[in-house]
């Protein structure tokens, strides 16, 4: 098993967010499933919109459940695929990338 810190939603923030508010856990590499791709992460937005996402408030973004895993927009080089179209060292950008190092994304709607 090759280790995959994950940041994680350890309380929802009061105020601006802070390095309290999130935990670094441990977590098995994820392995992809048919139609989709394990994707080394090199890159990884940070946006306004994910504020929204760190409250219970309902509003316009899904919000987060304690424990949940962050994620946002991000670039990588696909390491495994289980679509044809994709091979490994293709880069991919994705809205839905996991804050770790590797991550498994769909491979629908994807363009490498």
């Amino acid at each position: 098993m090759t280790s995959n810190p994950t940041w994680v939603l350890k309380r929802f923030p009061t105020g601006m967010p802070g390095p309290d508010d999130f935990m670094l856990e441990d977590r098995p590499m994820p392995l992809p499933q048919p139609g989709a791709l394990l994707v080394r992460t090199l890159w990884l937005s940070v946006d306004p919109y994910m504020r929204a996402r760190l409250s219970p408030a309902k509003n316009y973004a899904a919000g987060l459940k304690i424990g949940d895993m962050m994620q946002g927009g991000g670039v990588g080089a696909v390491i495994a695929s289980e679509s044809p179209p994709f091979k490994a060292g293709d880069l991919i950008q994705a809205d839905d990338f996991g804050w770790q190092p590797y991550t498994t994304v769909s491979a629908k709607q994807r363009s490498s």
